[in-house]
């Protein structure tokens, strides 16, 4: 759809008159009209050396949430009584531990505030020895939200150092209360570890009961050959990121709007009218959520935001409208 005019006009009417003695140049700005998909970050663990050093850990947050909605990393030990102090025999056993061994592979910049590889203090996590006991095995659970999300993919980098461990394993849970592990529509469940650093990848986009999910969880365990020997080996991992699309609101026409916003093109700030204590919300062209709140004068000022076009969305006593604005 139309969106407005550079050049010798800055115009957002779709029809203009120029009349000019010397030659210039004008150029019309079409965006989508209806949702745009992006692919992007949701979720990212970054092991660094916020991580405590030593000492058997239970659960880790995610480092970054696109959607403001915490994501948990969480470990189940094949030893029951797990964790241990320092004067139990089963101290680090079969536990989850900071490790410092960094990998730039899979690392994610914008999940980090765009810091480079070199410039973050990039550490590891590390599943120890033995990782099966008694009918029990070290287990890696994640949990977190794709409310909102869809074509959902999970990643990490792992390597085996040293264990009898020849395979990651990975099943899933959509459900709410107790999870119902499966791999329905999985290409891959088993994953063959190595002794360097390997990107391992899993595509749910087909899977339709993972997309818009609250409740999803991944689970990551172990396999090989006598599982129970403790030589005081590890697998270890390194930044696990999840990636999905979101959809962004289309631009519907609203032959009784309610609100008005002028002027458009702004410098500063915009004034909005019909809108007292409205609440707005404003997006990125390509879906990302910039800036909320509510609206307790008529003017709104916009300063911080960079020249561009931008997604104004505004909701009052339960009619909501959204409009199109650019910064100049």
């Amino acid at each position: 759809m139309f969106s407005h005019w550079e050049g010798a006009s800055e115009s957002t009417e779709p029809e203009i008159t120029l009349t000019r003695a010397e030659s210039y140049s004008i150029t019309a700005v079409f965006v989508p009209d209806g949702p745009v998909e992006t692919n992007a970050p949701l979720y990212f663990w970054m092991m660094d050396g916020s991580i405590p050093n030593n000492l058997p850990l239970q659960s880790l947050s995610s480092t970054f949430e696109a959607n403001g909605i915490d994501g948990s990393m969480d470990y189940e030990s094949c030893l029951t009584g797990y964790p241990f102090t320092a004067e139990h025999p089963n101290w680090r056993k079969a536990s989850m531990e900071r490790r410092n061994s960094p990998t730039a592979m899979n690392y994610i910049p914008e999940a980090n505030n765009n810091l480079l590889f070199a410039d973050s203090d990039m550490k590891a996590i590390q599943i120890r020895e033995p990782l099966h006991f008694s009918g029990l095995q070290n287990t890696m659970i994640f949990n977190f939200s794709t409310s909102g999300y869809k074509n959902v993919s999970f990643s990490f980098a792992a390597l085996n150092e040293g264990t009898n461990a020849n395979a990651i394993s990975v099943e899933y849970a959509v459900n709410a209360g107790m999870p119902e592990w499966i791999t329905t529509s999985l290409q891959t469940t088993t994953f063959p570890l190595t002794d360097a650093y390997q990107v391992f990848a899993l595509d749910f986009s087909e899977i339709e009961t993972i997309n818009n999910n609250p409740n999803f969880k991944l689970r990551v365990r172990f396999t090989g050959s006598d599982m129970e020997v403790d030589a005081g080996n590890r697998i270890t991992f390194n930044n696990v990121a999840v990636h999905a699309s979101q959809t962004v609101l289309g631009l519907n026409a609203h032959t009784d709007a309610k609100f008005s916003v002028y002027p458009n093109p702004f410098l500063g700030e915009v004034t909005i009218t019909g809108a007292t204590n409205a609440g707005y919300k404003i997006f990125s062209i390509d879906g990302k959520l910039i800036k909320t709140g509510i609206l307790t004068a008529a003017k709104l000022p916009l300063n911080e935001l960079s020249k561009g076009i931008y997604l104004l969305q505004l909701t009052s006593d339960g009619t909501s409208e959204m409009k199109k604005i650019i910064k100049r």
